[in-house]
């Protein structure tokens, strides 16, 4: 799952997902994807106070993380 924030891409791994039998789409159930947006809101605030902190690096504008669940 890969959230696009702003300066900032977070990508979710190793979420447990449902697969249509039908169509073969992955999905996530409700209370799932209430729990990773809470997570990837808590990461992203927490990130954004972080560089906040941290120098300018010429040329970079966007941020990465990776969180593996």
């Amino acid at each position: 799952m890969v959230y696009e924030l702003k300066s900032i891409t977070v990508t979710v791994k190793h979420v447990i997902a449902n697969v249509c039998s039908k169509c073969g789409q992955a999905f996530i159930s409700g209370h799932v994807a209430e729990e990773v947006n809470r997570l990837v809101n808590r990461v992203s605030e927490d990130v954004n106070s972080f560089i906040k902190t941290q120098p300018e690096v010429r040329g970079r504008h966007k941020k990465e993380i990776a969180i593996a669940v």
